[in-house]
């Protein structure tokens, strides 16, 4: 497959964040159609190639093939591609039959052909931007293939509801969050094309996304509770795990924020002699132990089944900690100062004591005042193709205006070409060129390569020097 070269910059989100993840997505039905492959065949196995080999076959060529695209831009890229397919094919087949790959050759075969395809959707995804589109396809045929293992797996009791209940939540949560992104980067782009310049990232969006994208999979957390009690207690397990971690690494920051602030005291305490005071130093009384007070209560206690107090005590956990957590975003939310570039817009009162002395001061000098010219052209930012193209025919208009060939209101571009055509003599076919594709760029959201910007580039070439030799 040739890899074509491209200008266009990289973007941590067009290329860092929703191809990987489109990675995960595929990785997650495919693993799991591979796994009621592997069951059904004689004798069974667990799984055919693992999760992880799946993903690093999409992840590692899509990025072999981004590094090719946008690093090396020759020979050594395609090399690279080429090899590290050939390479990661034979650890493929080495992890899933080790030494004996010929013993069942209808397994040997599929391995080979879904380590072939996933390195094919890698190349295809990294080698240029993905479109919307391609995500909402992909995310469709993963819910068609999830619900083709799920019936295969219910018909044949090969696979346990356990066992599909995580991979099936984890590719919705993961597919609506690559959703909700490709989705914003399209109607970025879109005004970017459209008007020269696009909406920034807004955190509010983010936040949005992403409680509702776990709403969803805390729901789906619960069913599968359910359905499937193992398999929720395997996931509560893992949240302790993780929780206690966290709780760990906390302590021992503030540990070591406390040594290193008691250490400080006890040498500042050493240098600074205070005076001792003559009077008679406060006596602490001894603090009543809180088990004493409480001591009779165990009995009580002791009625209660071991599960419910457990439950009883990582629910009043959660509660303890969604309050302090309300209570610290509900003080940050009143007292933070918002800074200047995150407010979208300010209003100005019209009631303002200044903005009424300026409208006084200027009643009667309206007419004296001259209006600062405004840019002929709307700013083009970027330097992909469709912005190229529009810098370019911007230039034919300022060269036509100049002429005396002025673009007037309402005057479409193909009027406009027919203008120049009669007023000049230039080569048609060139000015339809730039025209044409003038058109595209400016009302039609499809990708546009980029040598149709080196085409049109040529022609305004061609018609400058015709110029300039007239």
């Amino acid at each position: 497959m040739r890899l074509k070269e491209t200008k266009r910059s990289w973007n941590w989100i067009d290329d860092g964040v929703l191809p990987f993840a489109l990675a995960a997505m595929r990785a997650v039905w495919l693993w799991l159609g591979l796994c009621l492959w592997a069951h059904v065949l004689e004798p069974p196995r667990s799984e055919l190639i693992p999760l992880f080999i799946v993903f690093g076959l999409l992840a590692v060529s899509t990025f072999f093939t981004q590094l090719a695209v946008f690093r090396l831009r020759d020979t050594r890229g395609t090399w690279l591609v080429v090899g590290g397919g050939v390479i990661a094919a034979m650890l493929t087949l080495y992890v899933s039959f080790g030494t004996m790959p010929f013993a069942d050759l209808g397994a040997l075969f599929v391995a080979v052909l879904v380590t072939a395809w996933c390195w094919r959707w890698g190349i295809v995804a990294g080698r240029e931007p993905i479109r919307y589109d391609t995500y909402a396809r992909n995310f469709v045929y993963g819910v068609i293939a999830l619900a083709l293992v799920v019936f295969g797996a219910l018909s044949t009791h090969t696979l346990e509801p356990a066992e599909l209940l995580f991979p099936i939540l984890f590719y919705f949560a993961l597919g609506l969050a690559v959703l909700a992104l490709a989705s914003l980067r399209d109607a970025q782009q879109y005004e970017s094309a459209t008007l020269g310049q696009s909406f920034a990232l807004n955190r509010f969006w983010l936040g949005t996304v992403g409680i509702v994208v776990a709403a969803l999979v805390l729901v789906g957390f619960i069913l599968g509770g359910v359905f499937a009690p193992e398999w929720a207690a395997r996931i509560v397990g893992v949240v302790v795990f993780v929780w206690r971690l966290i709780t760990s690494v906390l302590l021992i920051i503030v540990y070591v924020v406390a040594l290193v602030f008691f250490g400080i005291l006890d040498v500042l305490g050493r240098v600074i002699h205070f005076t001792p005071s003559e009077g008679t130093p406060f006596q602490l009384q001894e603090p009543v132990r809180l088990d004493e007070l409480f001591k009779n209560q165990d009995a009580a206690t002791s009625t209660l089944p071991p599960e419910l107090v457990r439950v009883a005590q990582i629910v009043s956990a959660l509660l303890i900690v969604l309050a302090l957590v309300a209570l610290f975003a509900i003080a940050f939310r009143r007292f933070r100062a918002y800074a200047t570039e995150d407010a979208d817009e300010t209003r100005e009162s019209v009631f303002s004591f200044d903005l009424l002395q300026a409208q006084l001061r200027n009643l009667f000098r309206r007419a004296a005042q001259t209006q600062n010219a405004d840019a002929p052209f709307v700013e083009i930012r970027g330097d992909d193709a469709r912005a190229q193209i529009r810098r370019v025919y911007q230039e034919l208009l300022a060269w036509a205006a100049q002429r005396g060939v002025t673009r007037t209101a309402g005057q479409t571009p193909r009027e406009l070409e027919l203008a120049l055509g009669a007023q000049f003599e230039m080569r048609a076919e060139q000015l339809a060129l730039i025209t044409n594709e003038y058109l595209n760029a400016r009302y039609n959201v499809a990708p546009i390569a980029a040598q149709n910007a080196e085409r049109v580039r040529h022609a305004w070439q061609v018609i400058s020097e015709n110029d300039v030799r007239a």
